[in-house]
């Protein structure tokens, strides 16, 4: 219930100032109450109500603040700052200006509260008294400021997040003798939960895309492990798909994780020299494709995630071959249509056996085209092996 002030009469001051029995009116519309009548109403209230002369002096307490401040002492007479532990009056003090009403916020007795100021007026538009209304807020100053202290680490947390996987996620492709390589990323969230990265050692490729459940830091962690688990298993001299999908579930399982968070995947491995490529998937959705002459086949290959909820651990494995000419893209589930729509999955197609064909345009009409609105990450990687050189013709014949 909003309520306005009448202006009141110098009776009223006169009465007020020698703390007697004060008589109010308040306006609610064109109707106005005695304040005799809302004495019980303003009692009632669990919030704290005082009246404050201009000259700082208390004119009225309710029941609620004389039971938490006053502790039933009375404190009509008393000067207002004195609840604050001043001895002067308060900077910009309210009852010095006239106005509207207003609100603040006043620490006293270790606790907070918000107070809402409305002037009295007196019949010549003058401000006479002011009416303060406390209403506790500690507990949600106590809830805020903790998650203000939350969202501050929890910030600090995603930046360190999203520089450690900057570093594993590196739009850089490595220089292939033969092939072109190019990758674009657009993360859901500031961190994001796909990962992928080509490794390069000895005339082996092997290439990944990765997409982890979930999003946020834990998606990110989760993504960098994956990235970490497949260099290890590099290093180790895995080179095959299957290989090194295996030894990234060992990882996995050794991590004791929920049994929510899971990885899908598919890794690729190419031997540079003769095009042949050997690929396994790991639960990933969508289907990387060929482009070669203008057609795309698809790698469809099911198989199960990186998990600890599927007693079958093992990763099947395939091959096929880049002819020269032909390229290859590994991506992710952040463009849901090519999944569930033909019609767009197959202007999708056409866009990556397009000729001419530059990646750089491709990522381009792929963001504009399908990516209204960021749902999820997207993670697309494109191999393209070179077109052999043509032999010089030779019209006189071997022996000339």
């Amino acid at each position: 219930m909003r309520v306005g002030c009448r202006p009141l009469g110098r009776s009223f001051f006169e009465a007020a100032n020698g703390f007697g029995t004060a008589f109010f009116c308040f306006r609610m519309g064109d109707s106005f109450l005695d304040m005799s009548h809302l004495m019980p109403v303003i009692d009632a209230l669990s919030d704290m109500v005082r009246i404050v002369s201009r000259e700082g002096r208390i004119l009225y307490t309710n029941k609620a603040y004389d039971r938490r401040v006053a502790y039933g002492q009375p404190s009509t007479g008393q000067l207002c700052y004195a609840l604050y532990g001043r001895t002067t009056s308060c900077e910009n003090c309210v009852t010095c200006e006239s106005g509207a009403q207003r609100g603040q916020v006043r620490e006293f007795n270790d606790r907070r509260y918000s107070v809402n100021v409305t002037p009295l007026l007196g019949e010549d538009g003058e401000m006479m008294a002011i009416m303060e209304v406390f209403r506790d807020i500690s507990l949600e100053s106590a809830v805020r400021s903790r998650l203000m202290e939350q969202d501050k680490t929890r910030q600090r947390d995603l930046f360190l997040a999203n520089k450690l996987q900057s570093a594993f996620t590196k739009l850089m492709m490595p220089d292939v003798p033969g092939y072109m390589l190019a990758a674009d990323y657009q993360p859901c969230e500031r961190v994001g939960g796909d990962m992928f990265d080509c490794i390069q050692f000895g005339d082996k490729l092997v290439m990944y895309v990765a997409d982890v459940s979930g999003h946020g830091i834990p998606a990110s962690m989760l993504s960098i492990f994956f990235a970490r688990s497949v260099d290890t298993a590099c290093k180790l001299g895995l080179d095959t798909p299957q290989a090194i999908l295996g030894h990234v579930q060992e990882e996995f399982t050794e991590l004791q994780v929920d049994d929510d968070l899971y990885i899908t995947g598919f890794v690729a491995v190419l031997d540079q020299p003769s095009g042949r490529l050997q690929y396994s998937n790991a639960g990933l959705s969508v289907t990387p494709v060929i482009a070669h002459e203008g057609c795309v086949r698809e790698l469809f290959q099911g198989a199960m995630p990186i998990c600890l909820w599927s007693a079958d651990r093992r990763f099947r494995q395939s091959e096929d071959c880049l002819e020269p000419g032909d390229r290859l893209l590994l991506y992710t589930d952040g463009i849901p249509e090519v999944q569930t729509d033909e019609a767009a999955q197959s202007r999708f197609y056409d866009l990556f056996s397009a000729e001419p064909f530059t990646a750089s345009e491709f990522f381009y009409k792929v963001r504009r085209d399908f990516i209204t609105h960021k749902q999820d990450d997207l993670t697309m990687l494109v191999l393209e092996r070179e077109q052999e050189p043509a032999l010089p013709l030779n019209p006189a014949g071997p022996d000339s």
